[in-house]
């Protein structure tokens, strides 16, 4: 059975669902700060974020509760690793590194 409503789990699915399209997105835009595994974490966040909007309603609102700040604090460790390569990319830019392709 499918059943989509309006929810906060949809509103959290959609997020992580953009989240990794974004961090795909980011082989493209800037591959230097760009890792191999976030191909991994990017498939791993759209698939829950998928589960979470076809399936979310089954969750009572302790359990979304702790999905959300487990999202939170992933977005809280990916935002703060793609800062920390963006410096040291820059790093090497002002030491005259060559950055791997």
């Amino acid at each position: 059975m499918v059943n989509v409503d309006f929810s906060p789990a949809l509103l959290l699915g959609m997020s992580l669902i953009a989240g990794g399209l974004a961090l795909y997105q980011l082989r493209r835009v800037q591959p230097d700060i760009s890792r191999d595994f976030d191909v991994i974490v990017s498939a791993v966040a759209t698939f829950s974020g998928g589960i979470l909007i076809f399936q979310g309603w089954r969750l009572d609102p302790l359990l979304l509760f702790c999905q959300l700040l487990t999202a939170g604090t992933a977005l809280g460790f990916a935002v703060e690793s793609l800062r920390l390569r963006q410096e040291v990319r820059d790093i090497q830019v002002c030491l005259g590194v060559p950055h791997r392709m």
